[in-house]
Order: structure tokens, then C-alpha cells, then sequence
């Protein structure tokens, strides 16, 4: 159903349903590749990380968006059937796994407390927004060697 809305919304883009771990492109295809909340979701996330950095340019960018494992989301993450069998991040994990394909620029989100948002770029230092931010996002560009 959000691939037909995704055509419906976006008629002169090609969208397609793909495997993650094994994707239907050549080798070094795309200038950027994001991944928004999806690796969460993947049960071999280190193959759907060697692919999408596979298809990745040298010299390209991958973004992605990942829910963080040390944030209130993350410790109350299995009291809920969407995320109970998910698997988040933490900061280090997320940075341990691709600095193996590039340099790694990493930002925090959204700080919750008891439901609540405490914080969104406005007092908390960066290290605390990465380390306790319900969301991480980490730029890596692909190394050239």
C-alpha cells in the first residue's frame, strides 16, 4: 500500500520493492542512498549494509535516520508490538558499523522524558542528543579506498 501511494505521490519516480540484503541495482549506481528508520526492521542488517554501500558511489553520501536503543523509546521499545522485535542502535554500534565504509558525522534528535519532549536542539549539548535522542542520524561518505 505505501509504494501506491508513493507512485501516486511522486508519478515521475521510479519506486520499487526491493530486498534490502540483495538489491536489484550495479555496483556503485547511486550518488546518495538514505535509509529512514528501515535497518531497524532488517534482520541481516550487516549484508543490507554491505549492499547499500555496494550501490553506493565512491566519494557518495549515505544518510541514514536510526532509532536510538539508549533513548525512553528504546528501553520501553519491547512493551510495544511495532518495535518489540525490532533492533535499534545505539550511537556506538551505528558509528562502529559505518566507519568501516567512510568517515562518520553523526547527530542526535529528539530528547523524551516520560512521553514528553525535553529537548530538540535547543539546550541539551550534542553529546546528549546523540547518546539519549529517540532518533540518531549519521552522514558517511564512502571512503576512496
Amino acid at each position: 500500500k505505501m509504494l501506491q501511494i508513493a507512485r501516486s505521490k511522486l508519478p515521475n519516480v521510479m519506486c520499487l520493492k526491493a530486498d534490502a540484503t540483495n538489491l536489484p541495482f550495479e555496483d556503485q549506481s547511486f550518488d546518495y542512498v538514505f535509509a529512514i528508520t528501515s535497518f531497524e526492521f532488517i534482520e541481516n542488517q550487516d549484508k543490507a549494509f554491505a549492499e547499500a554501500f555496494r550501490v553506493l558511489k565512491i566519494g557518495g553520501y549515505f544518510l541514514i535516520g536510526a532509532l536510538n536503543l539508549n533513548s525512553e523509546l528504546g528501553k520501553h521499545k519491547n512493551e510495544k508490538d511495532t518495535f518489540r522485535n525490532a533492533k535499534f542502535f545505539t550511537p556506538q554500534q551505528l558509528e562502529q558499523i559505518l566507519k568501516n565504509y567512510g568517515s562518520v558525522t553523526m547527530q542526535g534528535g529528539v530528547v523524551l522524558q516520560n512521553g514528553q519532549i525535553v529537548d530538540y536542539y535547543k539546550t541539551l549539548p550534542q553529546h546528549q542528543r546523540i547518546e539519549n535522542g529517540a532518533f540518531i542520524a549519521a552522514l558517511v561518505r564512502k571512503s576512496l579506498d
